[in-house]
């Protein structure tokens, strides 16, 4: 007969939601995720600083994307508490909301007339789309983390959506890597562009742990 210590983990473990065994397994790549799109918001932020353009649509799209980050790196930090789902739901669900603001504040950008030391920031329709389908994304994998614990069961669209926002992010880094812009800002642009890509590559980390293409990494006890 086994141990109570060993029995009553065994027992957890078969108690525990599928999806909320899952959601631990992407924690760290979710954080790491949020970090870098945090940055290339901050990044942004202060670009403009640098441009005499803050509190412009391109500054509060920064704020946007650093809110963005924010909450995808509390999703992975929730993601170890078994009893979090409802918070990672709120979580995706204002990355979301985040990433469309973002989207619509560059698409305001985007059309406004810019001349002078701006007129390299032109931003491409683009990275608006990828921002866009980016935030649709993380809506579906809201939804979807809601539908999967309430059933135990993890369905496979959670790692096509987690890789669609992979893929967005991503496209969007390429579309902001493509501008160029003046030598002063090319740092600040630069990551802003990269933390995008190394968001988008971190998501599809997570993708593929979902779909049991990579093992997931070490990770702590659950969280009380």
């Amino acid at each position: 007969m086994l141990p109570p210590t060993l029995l009553n983990l065994v027992l957890l473990v078969l108690l525990l939601p599928t999806t909320a065994l899952q959601l631990r397994a992407i924690s760290k790549p979710l954080q790491t995720a949020g970090q870098h799109l945090s940055s290339s918001g901050i990044s942004l932020v202060e670009l403009t600083r640098k441009l005499d353009l803050y509190g412009s649509n391109l500054s509060q799209a920064g704020a946007d994307m650093r809110n963005a980050g924010d909450s995808i790196s509390q999703a992975g930090v929730s993601a170890l508490n078994k009893f979090a789902g409802e918070s990672i739901y709120g979580d995706f669900i204002f990355t979301s909301e985040s990433l469309r603001s973002a989207a619509s504040r560059l698409e305001q950008e985007a059309k406004r007339d810019q001349g002078g030391k701006e007129e390299a920031l032109r931003i491409p329709s683009a990275a608006v789309v990828a921002l866009r389908a980016s935030s649709d994304a993380f809506e579906g994998v809201g939804r979807l983390v809601v539908e999967s614990l309430q059933a135990k069961t993890t369905p496979p669209m959670l790692a096509v959506r987690f890789d669609e926002a992979g893929r967005a992010m991503g496209e969007v880094g390429e579309a902001l890597a493509g501008i160029e812009v003046a030598a002063a800002a090319a740092a600040e642009w630069g990551t802003v562009a990269q933390g995008f890509s190394l968001s988008g590559g971190k998501l599809k980390d997570a993708a593929h742990i979902l779909s049991g293409k990579e093992p997931a990494p070490k990770s702590g006890s659950w969280l009380k």
